[in-house]
């Protein structure tokens, strides 16, 4: 591990070596995945990266992770490797295994790039519901008043939500928004 001075900061280099890199296969990443999901209970295949496994390398549970995933794969020689790095270089190891996954697509990755490419969606358009916690679009959503975002977590809520809420008998099943469409289209399809 090199210690750079690139003029700005001081930082340390690594890079996994090509023949270590060969022994990181799709199903070793694959299982490293899956394990990682299963030992750390608030991680999902739905878990964005800023919020998920390329923020939990370097702990105990990556380690544990790392480790069962090198016995289901018989990849002793990969975990001997990384037994045999220093701190830094494990840590920046680990966060290079955390880029494969992404590559690979078997985690995702940041929300703002993946709502980019998918969806071409800038991070600025989306909105939290305050309500259920789902993503939507601007054009999706109502800003509550002040008074309504005050104890909030966003100040948006989603159009589901808000027919939900003025709903006055309570039914979660059907909205009277979504009766108001049903006899709109009644009606619409007769004329």
């Amino acid at each position: 591990m090199p210690i750079v001075d690139d003029g700005n900061c001081v930082h340390f280099e690594y890079q996994i070596p090509e023949n270590i890199r060969q022994l990181i296969t799709y199903d070793f990443l694959k299982e490293l995945r899956n394990q990682l999901i299963r030992i750390n209970e608030y991680l999902s295949i739905d878990t964005f990266a800023e919020e998920g496994i390329p923020t939990n390398t370097g702990t105990g549970g990556w380690y544990a992770a790392f480790g069962k995933a090198c016995i289901i794969t018989n990849n002793k020689e990969l975990f001997n490797y990384r037994k045999t790095l220093e701190w830094y270089d494990s840590d920046l190891f680990d966060g290079e295994l955390a880029e494969m996954l992404i590559e690979n697509h078997l985690i995702l990755d940041e929300l703002a790039k993946v709502l980019k490419e998918q969806l071409g969606l800038e991070y600025e358009d989306i909105r939290y519901c305050c309500d259920c916690g789902k993503l939507y679009t601007k054009e999706m959503v109502i800003e509550l008043s002040e008074e309504e975002a005050e104890h909030e977590v966003s100040k948006y809520r989603c159009l589901y939500c808000n027919d939900l809420k003025h709903t006055e008998d309570g039914n979660a099943y059907s909205t009277q928004y979504y009766r108001d469409c049903i006899k709109e289209i009644d009606e619409y399809k007769w004329r």
